[in-house]
Formats: C-alpha cells, structure tokens, sequence
C-alpha cells in the first residue's frame, strides 16, 4: 500500500538537517520509490523544504500569505493535490514540518486529521516519524532557537514555567503519542530518539532512512554546513538583552542574531557551563520519568530507558562568569560600526522610556499616597465625631 510519512520533529531534533538533506537527495530517493515534493507557495520565515507547511497553515485557518492572492483552503487542495501526484509515480511520499508537533496538539484542527480523511478517500495510508530528545534538552534548545529569532524576551526559568503549565503536552511525549495513537493507530507511529548513540549507522541521516524503510545502499548525503545551530553561553544572554530593546524592531533583532551566532561560534571554552544545575536538572527530569518509561515500554519496545539518565556534572551558567566581559568587548568589536551607534542608540532610547516610565509611575503612587493620607484623616474622624467637633468649637 502507498505510504505518507509524516516526519512531526520535534522541534530541535535535527529537523532542518534532514530537510535540507531530503531535498537535496531527491533524485536518489525517486530511485527507490519515494518523493520529497516542494510545495510552491513561499510562507514568510519558512524554508521551502519544510514542504509539509501547507498543512499547518490549514490546521491553522490563515486565510493570506502576504503578496499572495490565496485562501488556506486553494493552498491545501494544491498541496494535497502534488501528494496524489506524486502517489502516481512513487509508493512513497515523504512530508515535514517541525511545527507539526505542536499543531497536532494546540492548533484549531489537528494537520494530522486533514491528511487522514485525504487518505480514506485516496487510498493510501499513513506513518508518523517522530524524533523525541530528552525534555530538559528539547526545551532549553527551543528556548535558545527563540532567543535567535529575536521573539523570545523572557528568562528561561519563566519560559520553563510557561511551557509545563500552557503547552503540557510538547513535553509530555506519552499523552501527546497516545492523543495520536487514538487517532492513527499505535502501529503507524514511528519512534526514534534523538540520541547519536541509538542511531542506525551513527549518524541521524542513516537514522532517517532506516526508519522510513529505505535500504542502507540509499545513503542520504549530508548538507555541506551545519544547519540551524543553537547559540552558547553568553551569546544567549547578548541576544536576549537585545531582544529586550524595545525600541529595536523584530527585524532589527534578527540582524543583530547574525553576530551573536558568529560570537557562539568561537565560544568552546563555555561548554563547561550548563543552563541548569545538576540537581535542578535532576529536578526537572523527575516529573517526566513515568511517561517517558511508557514510551519505551510502548513506542519502542527495545528493553531500553527512553534517554540516558546522565546529567551533566557542570557549573549553572551565571551572567558574573569569567567570560562575560571579554564576550561582551568581542560582540560590540564585530558590530560594523553602524551597527554599534544603532544598538547604543537603541539602549539609551529604552532606557529613556524606562526612566520616563518609573517616574510616571512614582508620581501616581504619590497621588495615591496622598490620597490614602486624605481618607485616613477622614476616617480618624469619622471614628472620634464628638472630639472633633469639640476641637471646632474651641478653635483647635
């Protein structure tokens, strides 16, 4: 039977890599019966080889691509349409998006739903491929690839938080796989672990194909760069400070991200400090422990724990380190000058604002002061009538 694999990520899973790397080994994957189809509508901040992205735009019901004359419903009958196409000549068709993880779970209808009925009604069937990486590095990497993109301003403890009590289920791998499994079928979700240890071949694109059934003569060459790396240390701080501007428009924060990924770069020295303590570590994995043995247990079935339980033993990264100063010196010597006078610029305008800010607030705690003062004064007579009127009598 005809087969859809639909690679979910996660997000920061090697995602992008195994995009880049579909797309560019077409031509070999058609040798073998499958295709990796590139959609032809572009979406603002989006790759073309996140060529499943048609789905989630309509999991989402956004009506318009900016520059672009089409509904979400002309973009999904065309994206479905190059699937059936494709069905034609290959058995099987390969889509991805790394945002389908989330939309799966949170999006006003399930990507997955969509291509189901599309299936029952064209006869062909479909498999999830999902890559699951251990929570506290899945979301400390989501909280750094935000920080990139110049969206994220909070701390990550704060976005820690928010992700455990709004979103629950990005990081609860057990309720989300059995959410899918309800829908699919258990036996069509296919799991892997985003650990280089587990991987077949021993590197994620040997990995990749084994798991969508392709024969290990299909070697799927790597892209030539690294794709999508995350940033180190105190370059995280540097762009979450940036993005704390408020000043600075969006644009301008991701044209400041190009140089703090260039200071990442030459950063190895700080791959001795962690985001998180040893024990805060320990902590945080604890509450995953049950679900992710049910995982194992259930999506894999090899006798193994779902990740390794080793913690790094490693300093917490702290903003008073040894490297913070000479890494802030190095940011603002690789800024081309312009670019220096608009971030200084940038800061005392923020700052400005702040200032301005503090004292409107101060002067309407004073009013409110005042106003407290005055109602105590009435209140005290109010309490006492007889001796103030006696005091109005007498003069006092």
């Amino acid at each position: 039977m005809k087969t859809l694999y639909m690679h979910l990520g996660t997000p920061k899973t090697a995602t992008s890599s195994i995009q880049v790397a579909c797309a560019n080994n077409n031509e070999l994957l058609h040798q073998f019966g499958y295709s990796f189809p590139l959609f032809p509508y572009t979406y603002p901040g989006i790759r073309t080889q996140r060529n499943g992205h048609f789905l989630i735009e309509a999991s989402l019901m956004r009506d318009k691509i900016p520059d672009q004359e089409t509904t979400w419903q002309d973009r999904l009958a065309l994206g479905l349409k190059m699937v059936h196409d494709e069905f034609e000549t290959c058995d099987n068709v390969i889509l991805t998006d790394e945002s389908f993880w989330c939309s799966l779970n949170y999006n006003k209808q399930s990507p997955l739903a969509i291509l189901q009925k599309d299936a029952e009604e064209h006869g062909y069937c479909i498999k999830t491929v999902v890559y699951l990486r251990r929570q506290d590095s899945f979301l400390i990497s989501r909280w750094n690839q935000f920080v990139k993109e110049g969206t994220m301003t909070a701390s990550l403890p704060d976005h820690l938080k928010k992700m455990l009590t709004k979103e629950p289920l990005v990081s609860d791998y057990a309720a989300a796989l059995d959410k899918m499994a309800a829908q699919i079928g258990k036996e069509n979700i296919i799991v892997r672990r985003f650990e280089p240890a587990s991987w077949v071949g021993g590197s994620i694109y040997t990995d990749f194909a084994a798991a969508i059934g392709l024969p290990s003569e299909a070697a799927l060459k790597p892209p030539k760069n690294d794709v999508n790396l995350g940033l180190k240390g105190n370059a995280v701080d540097i762009q979450l400070t940036i993005n704390r501007i408020s000043s600075l428009s969006l644009e301008d924060k991701v044209s400041f991200a190009k140089y703090t990924k260039k200071l990442s770069a030459n950063m190895a020295e700080e791959d001795q400090y962690n985001p998180l303590s040893p024990e805060e570590t320990a902590e945080f994995l604890a509450q995953f422990e049950e679900g992710n043995e049910r995982v194992a247990r259930g999506y894999i079935g090899d006798g193994k724990p779902l990740f390794s339980s080793k913690v790094k033993d490693a300093p917490k990264w702290e903003r008073d380190n040894c490297f913070y100063r000479n890494d802030t010196e190095t940011f603002l010597q690789i800024l081309p000058p312009e670019k220096q006078t608009a971030l200084i610029a940038a800061a005392i305008l923020d700052l400005e604002a702040k200032n301005e800010e503090l004292a409107a607030i101060r002067e309407k705690n004073n009013a409110l002061a005042k106003k407290a003062a005055e109602l105590s004064h009435k209140l005290t007579a109010l309490k006492h009538p007889l001796k103030t009127a006696g005091k109005k009598l007498l003069g006092k």
